[in-house]
C-alpha cells in the first residue's frame, strides 16, 4: 500500500473510527507523555526520528546541557552522515543554556538561530519537524529540549504525520520558514556576545532560585522516603531487642544523613562515628550539625583534632584503634557508635574497635556488603539489614545525580576500530589518546570545567598516561595507593577548585583506590578505561560520579569497552539484571533507556553493543562457579542456608539458573555438591522428581501443576477436590481441557519422547490414572524430608507466579511480552500432548483445540536467511508480515483455516524471538493476532511456493519491546 495511502488510513483511526483495527496504524496519531510504568519516554521517539530523517526543523524556547546530552550519540551520527537541521530558540527569559548553544554551534550540519524578543514579546514555541522520504513527522506539545521535559515531567505532546503534500506540513514549513527567516531570526554566532552577557546578568537571580530548591540549603532538613523506611525498620528491630544493624545503600543516597535522622529519633546521648579519612570525618560531622542542630556537642578525634570530651564525636579509625586512643573510653562509653564503609570492617583496626566497645547499639553503612574477596559483613551486625537501597531505586527516588554513560569503541585509527585486544592495553598510544580526548570533549561534562576522574589498569599505565596527557595541555595527576592521605586530599582540592587556575587538576588518574570510600560530589566526568571483571567494580567506579553537588546537573561516564570476557557485565549491573535470561541482557543493551528510571540515560556503540552481544553469547550464566557465588552471597547475607523463596525476597540470584544446570537439576542436589552443605540423603528417584519439578513447574508460569502436586501430598486421600477447592479460592474453575493437560504430564504421557531428558524417562510418574497416585510417588512421600523439599519448590513457584505470572492474557494462561519456550508455550496452550518443536516450522494448526500458534524468528540465523529471500516483519507494532512454510498455496490447509475465520473462528497467540542464535528458545508473547484478509501467494529462491499473510495484532507491542525486536 501506498504512504498516501496509509497516511489516508491511520489518520481515519486517529481521528473518526478510533478501535477500527482494520485500518493501518503505522502513521496513526499518537500522544507522547513520560510514563515510567509503560517505559514511555518522549526523548525515546525524538531519538527515533532523528535517526531515520532526512532532515529536521525544531523550534524550541528552552535548549539546556542536560536537554542535549541525552542526544550526543544521535547527533553525531547525523553529522556524519551529512543530514540537514534547522534549531531555531529565543533570548526570551534567557533560560537557554549558552554552553549548550556552542555545543550546538559545532555542527556544520545544523544551522541554529536565535529569535529575538523584543517589548516583552514572549516566545513559546515547542515544535519537533522531521522530513522523510515519502512523509514527515510533527511532534507539538509542551516539551522544550531539556531533560527533565523529555524523560520525567507531566507533559502533553501531540505527533501526527503527513505527507509531504498534507495540509498541517505546509502550515508547519510555512510557519516555520517566517520564523526561521524573520528579522529577529539571528544566526546564534552573530547574536552568541550579546545573548552570553544577558544570560550572564540573569544567573545571580536564577542560582538565589536554585539555592532555595536545594533540600540542602533550607534551615529544616527532613528525611526523605528510603531514610524514613530505615528509620521505621530501626524501630522495629530496637523493640526486638536487636543491638545491630546494616544500612546498605548505594552511592550517593545519603547513608550519612539517613544515619542523622536514625540518631535524632533515637536521642542517644553519647555516639561514636568512625570513618576511614579524616575528610569524611570532618563532612559528617557538618551534616549531623545540620540535622540534629545544637543539642549536643560534637567534636574530631583525628590527626591534631582531640575532642575526647565530645557528645558526638567522629574519628577515623586509624586514630581510634591506637590502644592510647580507645582505651580513654570505658567499653560502654558510647550509646551508639556508626561505622562507616563497614565492609572494611575484616581490617584489624576494626577488629580492636569491635573487641572493646559494647554499645547499646551497632549501625554499619555501605553501598558494596558484597565483597570481591568473598569476606562478609552480615554476621558482624547479626544479619540485621535496616534498609537496602540499590541503584535502580535510588534512580527512581531522584537521589542521585543524573548519569548519561556512553559505551564507546576503545581506539580508532583511520575510522577503523582496532580489534586486537592488545591495543586496550597500550593506553600511552598517540592514537588512542586523541581518540580518548576526542570523545571527553565531545560528550562533555556539566559545569565550567571538567573535574574528572580516569580508571586504568596499572600504576605504570597511569604514570605513562598522565605524562602523555599533560604534554597535550592538560593538568592531570596520578593516585596510587603509594601516596599517603595528605597527598590524596590536596589532589582531590585541586581537582574541585572552582576556578581554573595553574593549580586546578582536570583529571585525576587512578587504579583502584578511589573505588569506594571518597566523596567527591563535584566529579562531573568518568573515564574507564579498564577491563570489567566485576560488577561491583564496576558500580563503585561509577559511584564516583553519583554525589549530587551544586550546579551539577549530570555526570558524564565513558567506558571505553575493549575485546574483554566479561562485557555482559556492564548490562547486569547498569541494570541490576541477574536472572540470567540473556535475550534481557541483550534487551537492556538495545532499549536500556526505556527501562532507566528518571533523566539518566546510556549508549552503546554499535561495535560497543555487537562486543557485548558476543560476550554475553559466550558467557555461562548456570555455570557451577557464578551459581555459587550468588548462593554464597545470600548466605553470608542470611547467615544461614538460604530458602528458594529468599532469593527472590532479597533480589538475588534466580533459582531457575540452578535448575537449569544439568549437573545439579534442583536445589538440594546443588547443596550438595556444589555447597557441600550436609542435607538429608534424597535417593535417585527422589531427585529425579525434585528435578522435574523445578524444571518444569518451579519458574511459576501457571500454579495450576504446583496446586495440584501440592493437593496430592497433604490431602492424599481427596486430592482432587483440595485442588479444586484451592482453583475456586483463587478465582479460577477447572477446565477440561486444562484438567486433560495436567493428568497428561502427571502421568508422564504429555511429552514426547524426543522431548525427555534421560532422566524424566526414569520413572518419573505421579499419576497411575485419573484416580491413583503412582506408586513410586508414593514411595517418595513416606521421606519427610522429600516433602519438604516438594513444599519448598510449590512455595517458590506459586510466589513466582504471583509476582511474574499472574496477570493472564484474555483467557489463556499466557503473560502479555512474557518469555516462554515452545514447551512452554504447548503447556499453557492445554496441549494434551507436547509438540515436537524442531518441527514447528513457525506455526501449528491444532483443530482439536482450535489454535493456530505462529511462532516468529525475527532475526533469522544466517544459515536460514541465505537460503530464502522472504522475511517475517512488521510493518509497525499492529502489524506483522509473516510467511506460510514452503510449498503451500493458497488452497493448502492451514491457509485455507486462516481465511474462514468468520465460519470456523481459531485462537491465533503470536510468539516473537529475536533470533535463532538464542540458545534458550525463549519468545515473547505478544497477544492474539488475526489476519488482515490479504494472503499473497509469492515464491521462494529455489521456486517453491509461499503464501505472504498480513496479520493485525489485537494489542500493540509495547514501544520498548517492539524498538528491541525491529532492530538491526
Amino acid at each position: 500500500m501506498k504512504t498516501f495511502e496509509l497516511i489516508e488510513q491511520s489518520a481515519r483511526r486517529s481521528f473518526v473510527s478510533g478501535e477500527d483495527k482494520q485500518l493501518d496504524s503505522t502513521y496513526s496519531a499518537k500522544l507522547l507523555t513520560n510514563d515510567t510504568k509503560r517505559n514511555e519516554k518522549v526523548f525515546l521517539t525524538l531519538e527515533q526520528e532523528l535517526e531515520t530523517c532526512t532532515e529536521f526543523s525544531l523550534s524550541v524556547a528552552f535548549i539546556t546541557l542536560s536537554g542535549l546530552q541525552l542526544f550526543k550519540p544521535v547527533l553525531k551520527m547525523l553529522h556524519d552522515k551529512g543530514v540537514p537541521g534547522r534549531i531555531l530558540t529565543t533570548n526570551y527569559l534567557a533560560f537557554s543554556q549558552p554552553e549548550a548553544l556552542r555545543q550546538l554551534m559545532q555542527f556544520d550540519n545544523i544551522d541554529l538561530r536565535m529569535f529575538v524578543c523584543e517589548n516583552n514579546e514572549g516566545f513559546h514555541t515547542k515544535g519537533y519537524f522531521f522530513q522523510h522520504p515519502e512523509q514527515v513527522c510533527l511532534i507539538v506539545g509542551s516539551s522544550n529540549l531539556t531533560d527533565r521535559a523529555l524523560c520525567v515531567n507531566k507533559e502533553f505532546n501531540l505527533l501526527v504525520h503527513s505527507t509531504n503534500e498534507g495540509m498541517i506540513a505546509n502550515e508547519y514549513r510555512k510557519e516555520f520558514d517566517e520564523l526561521f527567516g524573520s528579522v529577529n531570526s539571528v544566526p546564534y554566532q552573530i547574536f552568541q556576545k550579546t545573548y552570553e552577557e544577558q544570560y550572564r546578568m540573569s544567573l545571580p537571580a536564577r542560582r538565589k532560585l536554585e539555592a532555595g530548591q536545594d533540600p540542602l540549603a533550607g534551615q529544616v532538613l527532613t528525611p526523605n522516603s528510603m531514610q524514613v523506611q530505615f528509620i521505621e525498620e530501626l524501630k522495629r528491630l530496637v523493640q526486638e531487642h536487636e543491638h545491630r544493624a546494616l544500612l546498605v545503600s548505594a552511592t550517593g543516597t545519603g547513608k550519612t544523613f539517613a544515619s542523622a535522622f536514625a540518631i535524632k529519633e533515637f536521642q542517644p546521648k553519647r555516639i561514636l562515628f568512625l570513618v576511614h579519612r579524616e575528610q569524611i570525618a570532618s563532612k559528617s560531622m557538618e551534616s549531623f550539625k545540620r540535622v540534629i542542630g545544637k543539642e549536643r556537642s560534637f567534636g574530631l578525634l583525628s590527626g591534631e583534632k582531640k575532642d575526647f570530651e565530645a557528645d558526638y564525636l567522629f574519628s577515623t579509625v586509624q586514630t581510634m584503634s591506637r590502644t592510647g586512643t580507645y582505651t580513654r573510653f570505658e567499653p560502654d562509653h558510647f550509646d551508639w557508635i556508626i561505622i562507616d564503609e563497614v565492609h572494611r570492617a575484616a581490617a584489624e583496626s576494626y577488629q580492636r574497635i569491635f573487641e572493646y566497645f559494647h554499645p547499646k547499639f551497632w549501625l554499619g553503612m555501605s553501598a558494596t556488603p558484597q565483597r570481591t574477596d568473598g569476606k562478609s559483613i552480615y554476621d558482624l551486625f547479626d544479619h540485621n539489614v535496616a534498609c537496602q537501597i540499590t541503584l535502580q531505586d535510588a534512580l527512581e527516588e531522584d537521589l542521585l545525580c543524573p548519569f548519561h554513560y556512553y559505551a564507546l569503541d576503545d581506539l580508532k585509527v583511520d575510522d577503523k576500530t582496532a580489534l586486537d585486544p592488545k591495543d586496550f592495553d597500550n593506553l600511552v598510544d598517540e592514537e588512542r589518546i586523541r581518540h580518548i580526548l576526542s570523545e571527553a570533549n565531545y560528550y562533555g561534562w556539566s559545569g565550567d570545567r571538567c573535574k574528572g576522574l580516569m580508571f586504568v589498569s596499572t600504576v605504570k599505565e597511569a604514570r605513562a598516561l598522565s605524562e602523555k596527557l599533560n604534554e597535550r595541555g592538560l593538568r592531570t595527576l596520578v593516585l596510587s595507593g603509594e601516596d599517603s592521605s595528605e597527598a590524596r586530599e590536596r589532589a582531590i582540592e585541586r581537582l574541585v577548585k572552582e576556578q581554573n587556575d595553574d593549580r586546578a587538576l582536570d583529571y585525576l588518574i587512578t587504579v583502584d583506590i578511589f573505588n569506594e570510600g571518597v566523596d567527591i560530589p563535584e566529579v562531573n566526568q568518568v573515564l574507564l578505561l579498564r577491563p570489567t571483571q566485576s560488577a561491583i567494580v564496576f558500580v563503585q567506579q561509577l559511584g564516583r560520579g553519583l554525589r549530587k553537588a551544586p550546579h551539577k546537573e549530570f555526570v558524564t561516564v565513558l567506558d571505553f569497552i575493549g575485546l574483554y570476557e566479561n562485557n555482559f557485565m556492564i548490562p547486569q549491573a547498569l541494570f541490576d539484571c541477574r536472572s540470567g535470561n540473556k535475550d534481557k541482557l541483550r534487551r537492556v543493551v538495545q532499549e536500556g533507556n526505556a527501562m532507566l528510571p528518571g533523566v539518566s540515560t546510556v549508549h552503546f556503540s554499535e561495535q560497543a553493543k555487537s562486543r557485548i552481544f558476543k560476550s554475553i553469547e559466550k558467557a555461562t550464566l548456570n555455570s557451577s562457579t557464578a551459581l555459587y557465588e550468588g548462593w554464597k552471597d545470600l548466605e553470608n547475607q542470611l547467615g544461614r542456608v538460604p530458602r528458594l523463596i529468599e532469593f527472590d525476597l532479597y533480589h538475588g540470584l534466580d533459582p531457575v539458573l540452578i535448575f537449569s544446570n544439568k549437573t545439579y537439576g534442583c536445589y538440594p542436589d546443588f547443596l550438595r555438591k556444589r555447597c557441600k552443605v550436609q542435607t538429608a540423603h534424597f535417593s535417585e528417584l527422589e531427585l529425579n522428581f525434585l528435578r522435574y519439578v523445578s524444571m518444569m513447574w518451579a519458574d511459576g508460569k501457571r500454579p495450576h501443576e504446583l496446586w495440584l502436586l501440592e493437593a496430592m501430598i497433604h490431602d492424599r486421600g481427596i486430592w482432587k477436590g483440595a485442588f479444586e477447592e484451592k482453583l475456586r479460592q483463587n478465582g479460577f474453575d477447572l477446565r477440561e481441557k486444562t484438567w486433560i493437560n495436567l493428568l497428561n504430564q502427571f502421568k508422564q504421557e504429555w511429552l514426547k519422547g524426543g522431548e525427555l531428558t534421560s532422566w524424566q524417562k526414569k520413572n518419573v510418574r505421579f499419576l497411575e490414572n485419573e484416580t491413583t497416585i503412582a506408586k513410586p510417588f508414593l514411595e517418595c512421600l513416606k521421606h519427610p524430608a522429600f516433602v519438604e523439599a516438594m513444599d519448598e519448590l510449590i512455595e517458590f513457584g506459586v510466589n513466582r507466579w504471583r509476582n511474574e505470572y499472574s496477570h493472564f492474557y484474555k483467557e489463556t494462561w499466557l503473560n502479555l511480552n512474557k518469555m516462554y519456550t515452545y514447551t512452554d508455550s504447548f503447556r499453557l496452550m492445554d496441549f494434551p500432548q507436547s509438540k515436537v518443536s524442531l518441527n514447528v516450522g513457525g506455526y501449528i494448526l491444532d483443530r482439536q483445540q482450535q489454535t493456530f500458534p505462529v511462532y516468529i524468528n525475527y532475526d533469522k540465523a544466517v544459515d536460514i536467511a541465505a537460503s530464502i529471500d522472504y522475511e517475517d516483519h512488521f510493518l509497525d507494532p499492529t502489524t506483522l508480515i509473516a510467511f506460510s512454510k514452503s510449498k503451500k498455496t493458497l488452497e493448502s490447509n492451514e491457509i485455507k483455516a486462516l481465511r474462514s475465520l468468520e465460519t470456523d473462528p481459531l485462537f491465533i497467540p503470536l510468539f516473537v524471538r529475536k533470533n535463532t542464535e538464542v540458545k534458550d528458545n525463549l519468545f515473547y508473547f505478544l497477544g492474539e493476532m488475526k489476519p488482515a484478509g490479504r494472503f499473497t501467494p509469492s515464491k521462494m529462491k529455489n521456486g517453491e511456493s509461499v503464501v505472504q499473510i498480513e496479520y493485525l495484532l489485537e494489542e500493540p507491542v509495547r514501544a520498548d519491546l517492539y524498538n528491541y525486536l525491529i532492530k538491526d
